[in-house]
């Protein structure tokens, strides 16, 4: 937590800092956010309800993974 990859460590900031990175060669066709379940990680659709940052996971654990479509052929 001491170390962000971001000013403030947000879920949002990445998920931004990507699509400005990719607009015009990506598109995203989902992310998914890590939870823990029963001590277990799963990945879960990006919902406003796990949007927030969860400290307990950890910096890695808190970095969104993205599909990504190509446009171009």
């Amino acid at each position: 937590i001491n170390k962000l990859l971001f000013e403030h460590g947000t879920k949002q900031e990445m998920i931004s800092f990507i699509e400005n990175s990719i607009k015009g060669f990506w598109k995203i066709s989902s992310i998914g956010i890590a939870e823990e379940v029963q001590g277990e990680t799963t990945y879960k659709d990006l919902t406003s309800q796990n949007a927030e940052r969860i400290n307990e996971l950890g910096e890695f654990r808190n970095r969104p993974i993205f599909i990504l479509n190509s446009l171009k052929a």
